[in-house]
């Protein structure tokens, strides 16, 4: 509609349907998701710190780290979220917990406050009825945040 939607130095990238903001500096690496606010996008929330003394900031390459990441768990409790780079598992701090083939699937590093049950899922898409207008916005939108996840 010629209006901005959304601006940002970070990267975007797709997560189990929901976008999330990856910014890499040299101070920190962070995480954010994404919150629809009215007819713009706001960053949310931290999901994930990792400063230069932890596991994850050493690994993460200043140019093409969002390659390296393959995975993000968003959790209830902000020190349950995980983020799997490079076939490794990191806490919300960048700390290093598992790799993902030490675990007999990635479930295992999932505990009972990062399930999602099907009334949650069923609240969230209610909200997006409110935010796209259709089901081709918001496949739009996904598009766009896969297209900038990929480059």
């Amino acid at each position: 509609m010629g209006s901005r939607v959304f601006t940002i130095s970070g990267q975007l990238k797709l997560f189990h349907g929901k976008p999330y903001r990856f910014n890499y500096k040299d101070v920190c690496f962070t995480v954010k998701d994404l919150v629809r606010n009215g007819d713009a996008w706001d960053r949310g929330v931290k999901q994930i710190v990792a400063y230069p003394d932890s596991d994850l900031f050493s690994v993460l390459k200043p140019n093409g780290f969002i390659n390296q990441i393959q995975d993000l768990v968003e959790c209830q409790r902000w020190k349950d979220n995980k983020i799997k780079v490079d076939g490794k598992w990191y806490d919300n701090e960048g700390y290093y917990l598992k790799d993902a083939e030490e675990a007999e699937t990635d479930q295992l590093l999932l505990d009972s406050s990062c399930e999602r049950s099907e009334c949650e899922l069923e609240g969230k898409l209610k909200a997006i009825d409110k935010v796209a207008q259709n089901a081709y916005d918001y496949l739009w939108l996904i598009a766009i945040v896969g297209f900038m996840g990929e480059k």
